[in-house]
């Protein structure tokens, strides 16, 4: 779900590439065996559980990969964005 160059960079191994504007089409769904559970992922996690929607909608049994890339690695050169950081800064927090 994301460019082909992008993808091209590195995946999930066994991983196919479809877009999620194009997850409903008859080709793309042709790629998918239905009898099988699949996850889903994207760069963050948000577009994978677009495409996770659509396809529960047409029957499918799919998951959302948790973070999506940002979670499966950590590699700068195979992420799209800067690695989100879970320690911000000083903020304060009230109890």
């Amino acid at each position: 779900m994301c460019p082909a160059a992008d993808y091209a960079k590195n995946h999930v191994p066994g991983a196919i590439n479809i877009p999620w504007e194009t997850i409903a089409d008859d080709a793309s769904l042709a790629q998918i065996d239905p009898a099988k559970p699949v996850i889903v992922y994207c760069y963050t996690g948000h577009t994978g559980q677009v495409a996770d929607t659509i396809l529960s909608l047409l029957g499918y049994e799919f998951y959302n990969m948790k973070y999506g890339m940002m979670g499966w690695t950590s590699y700068p050169e195979v992420l799209a964005q800067n690695v989100f950081d879970c320690n911000p800064p000083n903020y304060p927090v009230e109890n």
